[in-house]
This record gives C-alpha cells, structure tokens and sequence, in this order.
C-alpha cells in the first residue's frame, strides 16, 4: 500500500517506461492512482499504481555531489533554502528548484 508522504520510483511501465530510475514523492494516494511530485519537478504528475513502487532512501542517495564541489543533503524534514543558483525546496531525499521563496513554501505545502 503506497500512502501519501512515501517515496517512491518509476517501474518502468506505463508512461514510465523510458524514466530510468526517477524518485519523487506522494502527495495525494487514491485507490487506483497517485498523484507523485518528481525529484527534478515541482508539479503533480497521475501516475496508475503499477507505474510506481515504493523506496527506501539510503545514506548514498541522500546527499548530492556536484562537480563544483558543493553537496547538498537532502535528508530531513522539507525546507526551502536559497543557494547561488537561486531557490530550492530541500528534504525527504529531494531538491526541487523553484522559481522564488513563496512557490516553494506553495511546493512544501502540497508535499505535507
């Protein structure tokens, strides 16, 4: 049973087919579908049940490493934060860009 609040990645069917192994996380759960915002979106996406599966976030995967140098954890509760590049909802294993501070207390509003 997938709830909202779960990680999750794409299986590979459905319109997942040529996703690779994307992550996001469930917003909204509903008997047949969810509705999953994706680690590189920060809009809700329907997806059919079988089009997902659940995830366990591990350590490896919870800190992101860029060839500048700078590594983002994205472990722990979801905040925004404003990096040189401009803002970001960060947390639950993601980073999200937005455009602006209030869009992403908007994003972490429709995560909780």
């Amino acid at each position: 049973m997938i709830n909202k609040g779960d990680i999750v990645r794409s299986t590979g069917k459905g319109k997942t087919k040529s996703w690779g192994n994307i992550i996001g996380i469930v917003v909204q759960a509903e008997k047949d579908r969810i509705f999953v915002i994706w680690s590189n979106t920060y809009f809700e996406d329907e997806m059919m049940m079988d089009e997902v599966e659940p995830f366990k976030i591990t350590e490896d995967i919870s800190q992101l490493k860029f060839s500048d140098g700078m590594v983002i954890h994205t472990h722990g509760e979801l905040r925004c934060i404003e990096f040189s590049d401009g803002w970001y909802v960060l947390g639950e294993g993601m980073l999200i860009p937005v455009p602006n501070e209030n869009e992403g207390k908007r994003v972490m509003n429709s995560l909780k």
